[in-house]
């Protein structure tokens, strides 16, 4: 074997060690020694030794620490046999690199060792002819030439790779002639990163940057699934992250009588005079966790993140997400509990994306346009019929004195589900909110139990000591609606479409209330439990509380959303 460093290949003594950029992405060596080594090493792997002549004049300790670098950068792809058959050369013809003039110099190296035959120079929003492809560097002043180049090269069907840098750091598109850097912009959160002017500072990062382009560009070094890398200057470091759609050029996505009349044609029920199925989404858990996955970015997504950290986790599973929010508002974080992790993700993730559907706000999507009492198109729940709404009921953001995130707020697997969420969460609130007496029924314990999942959490009560109980408050409802008694106390008032599946779920909110202390009531009045025979009352329909009519309004003014959740909206409550 005679190694020598594979083309396009750069290096950079970092802390600790060496950094090493290849086509198959970063490799980093560390040892107190490697890098004083490695500098040494470099210059004498070009294929015309073999390890055995390379460490000829050096100690038998020597020899074996750099017989161990050479084959460790074989073995990681930074080095290869001279003696094997060449590799055909990524790059070919012409490239053109688009940046500013102390950036030129080192992309013009990086794409010649790359293959290139040819590289020359251009200017923003234009690629002279005969170039087979393009590489641009540009600053947060230029995100629109960014798009004009873009558009072009997708035009020419010639690859193309850009990157906004600043004086710290860097962000590299995916190697895709149409990728769209005023959306990159739009969801960036920590913008200020790029505020300073100038590019990278000299050293090591305009070259690593440049090599980082030209393999992108080659076709090798990326994520290879259209994520945006963020290079950091400093440390050399990079990570991958997902950008979800959003709008381009600054358009507003769609009017809202069109996304409105979207809403209407899927979530209308076919009639019987023989109308043809509706568009009527619906995803498997499966699928959300795979699609909401993208949403979960601390620079990029909707949802900065989600995981259980420092919670308890027995015997109920906890998650936490925080939620993206506008610059002047402060996150909103939200939580959510369930047997195993995955429900307590998928519930918490649900919970996320609704609240960040109600700080999603674009005002141009506002009627009248941009204004501050603006309204919204909703769907009457009853009826189907279409009514106006005020956009401060739908998206609290405009009112900073109010809750971000408002009662009814939902998102769901299923048209069904967001809007029995949404409409559970007002018939919810009508029994915390009475003042005066709520009255109830005992549901048996023997009911409780004969449900599998409800026996098991009451056994776990009885074991840690916890008497439990369950009430039947569905008639101050007016939806079925259980209160659960944790040694005497009504700790929790949950709402569903079915009794059933409200006592199953008292119960397990009781478990939670025991599992974290918070065991002090939730109701505003007092809780009356009478011991008359029980009835199971009738399921959840959208009619509303008395003197109200329910009316869903959709989230829709970030089209990434539609990305990752079937439905989002909040169900808002009308004077009848």
């Amino acid at each position: 074997m005679r190694p020598r460093i594979r083309a396009g290949v750069y290096h950079a003594a970092v802390p600790g060690g060496v950094c090493w950029l290849t086509a198959g992405g970063p490799v980093t060596l560390s040892g107190r020694s490697v890098a004083a080594v490695t500098e040494r090493l470099v210059p004498l792997l070009d294929g015309r030794r073999t390890p055995a002549e390379l460490t000829a004049a050096l100690s038998e300790e020597h020899r074996a620490m750099v017989t161990r670098l050479v084959r460790t950068l074989v073995a990681r792809g930074v080095a290869e046999d001279a003696d094997a058959p060449a590799a055909e050369r990524r790059l070919a013809g012409r490239a053109v690199v688009i940046a500013p003039e102390e950036a030129v110099a080192d992309c013009v190296r990086a794409l010649l060792r790359a293959g290139a035959d040819d590289v020359v120079t251009g200017r923003p929003g234009e690629i002279p002819a005969g170039v087979s492809c393009a590489v641009q560097i540009f600053g947060r002043d230029e995100v629109a030439q960014a798009r004009q180049t873009a558009e072009l090269a997708a035009k020419l069907a010639i690859p193309l790779v850009q990157a906004l840098v600043s004086r710290g750091q860097a962000l590299i598109g995916p190697p895709a002639a149409d990728v769209c850097w005023e959306t990159i912009w739009w969801r960036l959160r920590d913008k200020d990163a790029f505020r300073a002017p100038g590019p990278l500072p000299a050293g090591a990062a305009p070259r690593v940057l440049a090599a980082r382009l030209a393999l992108l560009l080659a076709g090798g070094g990326g994520a290879g699934d259209g994520r945006v890398c963020w290079f950091d200057a400093g440390s050399l470091a990079s990570s991958w992250h997902h950008v979800l759609p959003g709008t381009r050029g600054g358009e507003v996505a769609s009017s809202p009588r069109e996304a409105f009349a979207r809403t209407g044609r899927r979530s209308r029920r076919p009639r019987a005079g023989g109308d043809a199925e509706p568009d009527r989404r619906v995803w498997s858990e499966d699928d959300f966790s795979r699609r909401v996955a993208r949403a979960i970015d601390p620079r990029f997504g909707p949802i900065s993140e989600l995981g259980e950290g420092d919670l308890d986790q027995v015997p109920l599973r906890r998650s936490r997400a925080v939620v993206a929010a506008p610059p002047y508002r402060r996150a909103v974080t939200v939580g959510a509990y369930g047997a195993d992790f995955a429900t307590a993700r998928r519930r918490t993730a649900l919970r996320a994306l609704a609240a960040y559907g109600a700080l999603a706000l674009d005002p141009r999507r506002l009627t009248p346009a941009g204004e501050h009492e603006g309204w919204v198109r909703g769907l009457r729940l009853a009826d189907g019929a279409p009514c106006r709404v005020a956009a401060g009921a739908v998206y609290p953001v405009l009112r900073p004195d109010r809750e971000p995130v408002p009662l009814g707020a939902a998102a769901g697997l299923s048209w069904e589900q967001t809007v029995s969420a949404g409409l559970q969460a007002h018939h919810r609130q009508a029994v915390l909110d009475a003042r005066d007496e709520v009255r109830g029924v005992r549901v048996p314990r023997e009911v409780v139990a004969a449900d599998p999942v409800a026996a098991g959490y009451l056994r776990v009560l009885t074991a840690a000591g916890h008497d439990a109980g369950v009430v039947d408050v569905s008639g101050l409802a007016g939806a079925p609606a259980a209160a659960v008694l944790l040694d005497g106390v009504p700790v929790e008032v949950v709402c569903r479409p079915g009794i059933g599946a409200a006592v199953r779920d008292a119960v397990e909110a009781a478990v939670h209330a025991a599992q974290t202390g918070l065991t002090t009531p939730v109701l505003a009045g007092v809780l009356n439990v009478r011991t008359e025979p029980w009835n199971p009352p009738p399921g959840l329909r959208p009619t509303g509380l008395p003197g109200r009519v329910p009316v869903f309004v959709p989230y829709d003014h970030d089209p990434g959303l539609a990305e990752v959740v079937a439905w989002a909206g909040a169900v808002v409550m009308l004077d009848a």
